[in-house]
């Protein structure tokens, strides 16, 4: 044992990892060494040191755990191959007698721990010494405030926040209109709010031969900068931080993550979304247009085919068949273009679509589902997107072919008083209550009956399809029942005699499997009261 403590007190080294000059006594380690003392005879380091600039260790204290800042140094030793291990109890004596020659005060002194503390010129330096017979492992804080060392901003950074010392970007991920979540602690709670608008996001790598900074340094760092920029810090851990930073046109959300190595800093200048699709051309769909910067492939035809498309109902979504002339346009960006955000891309083609009175079926975050109304036909749009691909799904729904001539008021008769009830296919524009012109005369052959039969009272029932949430085919069947009942009592009918309901999806006829059963379930009836 004596023979270790003095092989130890003769190789008490420098620490020049901290500070370039020996820290208890003159001389010269390995430089694979950074404790107060040399390794034990018998021990080997585990390759270079783990040093950095800057970062908190947590020691352990008789008054409980203490954090101590500063310039570090961590070093792992095994016992060389063939010899034996030395005891705890060695091990721990052998560095603390080290330690207090060396004018060290011990602060922790336990069965494999050791925790001591030495002041030279001002500056505390800690030690920890933890071993377990087969490893001993060390470390060395010198204890000191953080400095600030990012870079001003350069060309691939984001002003005004540069980049730390040996690292380097990568070329900026830039989108238009994009979102991200950040998170915000609010009192002891943490939530997530999702901003929207211009993204850049910025990852940087360790440069060769560089040396990697703490998480502690590199958060600390950024968070200084943004500070003196006059951003508000809304967020932070161990490799996080969230802020916003106020800027002419809106505020800048930026948040920083780190992982030693790498540095990701992801920024969002808050806007609103302003859609930006180009009006219909080339290859195109004659109603929709396609994105800024993105080129159409040839479209794929089909005179009839069919397609499946989700449709949202209630927490789920289902599959709706869909037959009719299909065109698929697929788009890229085109050569030298930045591609949209998914986000950009779909609030582009629901704002389009909803400029044609579109009804919204399905949205996720790639993917939109609307049908709308063109000349009598109903078409279905799907899109989808992957930021560099965009493809473009249609089917103009092939027309059902009802009757749309008029029934004599005679025949009408026929039917309620055998049956009680007649069905009528009245064309309405598409998702609204209001009734196309060809319908004048099928209704005025229903106000020539009430006139003809002044005792009759009539239920008009409307029904829709199964597509859209249920409540709004209801509300949609009612307000197209109260048009029919409008027409017939302007015509001289007394409303009185009427009576009306939106039955809408609810009683179907047949099973919304095809368009054509879809189209018969689109119907107005007349019931006898």
């Amino acid at each position: 044992m004596a023979g270790v403590r003095g092989f130890a007190m003769r190789l008490v080294r420098c620490f020049a990892l901290l500070a370039g000059v020996g820290l208890f006594a003159p001389g010269v380690r390995a430089a694979e060494d950074c404790a107060l003392v040399d390794r034990l005879p018998t021990y080997t380091a585990a390759g270079a040191v783990d040093g950095r600039a800057w970062d908190a260790v947590t020691l352990a204290t008789e008054a409980g755990p203490l954090a101590i800042a500063g310039r570090t140094c961590m070093q792992h030793y095994t016992p060389m191959e063939g010899t034996d291990p030395a005891s705890d109890f060695a091990i721990q004596g052998s560095y603390r007698d080290a330690l207090k020659e060396q004018g060290a005060e011990i602060i922790l002194a336990e069965d494999r721990l050791t925790v001591a503390r030495r002041t030279a010129n001002g500056v505390d330096t800690w030690v920890r010494i933890h071993s377990q017979q087969t490893s001993i492992d060390v470390t060395v804080v010198e204890q000191a405030a953080h400095r600030q060392v990012l870079s001003a901003p350069g060309a691939n950074d984001y002003k005004p926040l540069g980049h730390m010392p040996d690292y380097v970007a990568e070329t900026p991920d830039r989108r238009a209109f994009d979102q991200r979540p950040f998170q915000v602690r609010e009192g002891g709670d943490v939530r997530e709010v999702v901003v929207q608008g211009a993204r850049i996001e910025i990852d940087y790598a360790l440069k060769e031969g560089g040396r990697p900074a703490s998480d502690l340094d590199i958060q600390e760092n950024y968070r200084t900068a943004l500070r003196a920029a006059g951003g508000e810090i809304l967020f932070m851990d161990d490799r996080n931080t969230t802020a916003r930073l106020d800027r002419p046109g809106g505020a800048a959300w930026i948040k920083v993550w780190s992982e030693e190595t790498a540095i990701n800093v992801t920024v969002i200048e808050q806007a609103a979304h302003v859609p930006s699709l180009v009006p219909p051309s080339g290859h195109d769909h004659r109603r929709i247009g396609h994105m800024p910067g993105y080129v159409a492939d040839q479209p794929e035809k089909r005179g009839l085919d069919e397609v499946i498309y989700p449709v949202q109902a209630g927490e789920e979504a289902r599959e709706v068949k869909v037959q009719g002339a299909r065109t698929e346009i697929t788009y890229a960006p085109a050569s030298g273009r930045m591609p949209a955000s998914d986000l950009d891309i779909q609030l582009n083609y629901r704002a389009a679509l909803a400029a044609l009175g579109a009804q919204m079926l399905f949205t996720d975050t790639a993917t939109t589902v609307a049908r709308f109304g063109d000349s009598g036909r109903l078409v279905w749009v799907k899109v989808w997107s992957q930021e560099t691909t965009i493809t473009v799904s249609i089917v103009e729904e092939k027309a059902f072919k009802a009757a749309v001539k008029p029934i004599p008021a005679e025949t009408l008769r026929t039917a309620l008083e055998g049956r009680g009830r007649v069905a009528l296919f009245l064309a309405f524009d598409f998702d609204q209550p209001n009734l196309k012109p060809e319908t004048a005369a099928i209704l005025a052959e229903v106000t020539r009956l009430l006139r003809e039969m002044p005792g009759l009272r009539l239920l008009i029932e409307s029904h829709t399809d199964n597509v859209g949430p249920p409540e709004h085919n209801r509300t949609l069947a009612a307000a197209r029942a109260g048009q029919v009942r409008d027409v017939l009592a302007a015509s001289g009918a007394d409303p009185a005699r009427l009576a009306i309901v939106g039955i809408g999806s609810d009683r179907p006829i047949t099973d919304n499997a095809t368009s054509e059963a879809r189209a018969r379930n689109r119907r107005t009836v007349l019931i006898r009261q």
